[in-house]
């Protein structure tokens, strides 16, 4: 009869012991897999909700993307998509003009994550909306901080005009002149041209510098089927006015009937019209 060893009773006491490591192990599977299970299930769920959430946003369905970046958000707030789904919500909101609660979303997305990608589009629609609120000094240092630090992105178009119409009704012709003229420099065909040109000419205006301002006006009128000819025509006549330069701004008037006869300034119109036909010039004095 053969006697085991002492090393092999102890290589066999291992071997009981590996196999009863693995029945426990065998025996728990079920509940390891009901809990993995329970994980990919709500990840599926995050992901479903996630992409439902973009789908509305590129539909342009502000208000349901809205909604379900909101859902999102209560949801799944440790989800790796969490930051984006911040950002598309205040992008959203300011696609709702909902421009207040936009902004806060917003403000605290640039600086809960400074390093994304997405930063300055979040810092220029933070300044946007404040411009749309009519905070003026938020959205002249939100505007200008935008500008410092992203001076090569895309919507600096946007940024420079606004910035400038900041500064010209913050009472600052001077800063509002120089940035209306980067606009018009940088973006010679670009979508704010106009709104640039016409700005332009209004913060020289406002410097008293009436014949260069006077010029801008002409050109911006001389284009009728301009968004600002109209308006740009009645300053002409008006800024005429009070110069009391009568016969010019009595031709101007007439200009602005006749090339513009559906403008929305039809009642300043009429009334410069009646004063310099029915009065004569000299009464014009009072009429200002």
């Amino acid at each position: 009869m053969r006697i085991h060893s002492k090393y092999e009773r102890s290589a066999g006491a291992r071997r009981s012991l590996v196999l009863v490591v693995m029945a426990a192990a065998l025996l728990a599977i079920p509940a390891d897999r009901s809990w993995f299970g329970s994980q990919i299930a709500l990840a599926d769920q995050a992901a479903d909700d996630y992409a439902a959430a973009v789908g509305f946003y590129k539909q342009s369905r502000w208000g349901l993307a809205e909604e379900a970046f909101k859902k999102f958000l209560k949801d799944h707030p440790k989800h790796d998509r969490v930051p984006f789904a911040r950002l598309y919500l205040g992008l959203s909101l300011t696609n709702l003009e909902k421009y207040d609660e936009a902004r806060a979303i917003l403000r605290a997305f640039v600086k809960d994550f400074p390093n994304n990608a997405q930063v300055p589009q979040a810092m220029y629609r933070v300044a946007e909306s404040s411009y749309f609120l009519d905070d003026l000094k938020a959205a002249e240092s939100e505007f200008t901080v935008f500008l410092a630090k992203s001076p090569e992105d895309a919507l600096r178009e946007y940024a420079l005009p606004y910035l400038a119409d900041t500064q010209l009704r913050l009472g600052k012709p001077e800063g509002a002149a120089a940035n209306f003229q980067q606009s018009i420099k940088l973006f010679p065909q670009g979508k704010m041209l106009e709104d640039s040109r016409w700005g332009l000419a209004k913060a020289l205006d406002a410097q008293q510098k009436f014949p260069e301002a006077l010029v801008l006006y002409r050109e911006i009128a001389a284009n009728r089927a301009g968004a600002r000819a109209a308006q740009a025509q009645l300053q002409i006549a008006s800024r005429l006015f009070e110069q009391k330069d009568f016969a010019n701004a009595a031709k101007a008037y007439t200009d602005l009937e006749k090339n513009f006869p559906e403008s929305k300034h039809d009642r300043p119109l009429k009334r410069g019209l009646f004063v310099l036909r029915t009065e004569g010039f000299q009464s014009c004095r009072d009429a200002v």
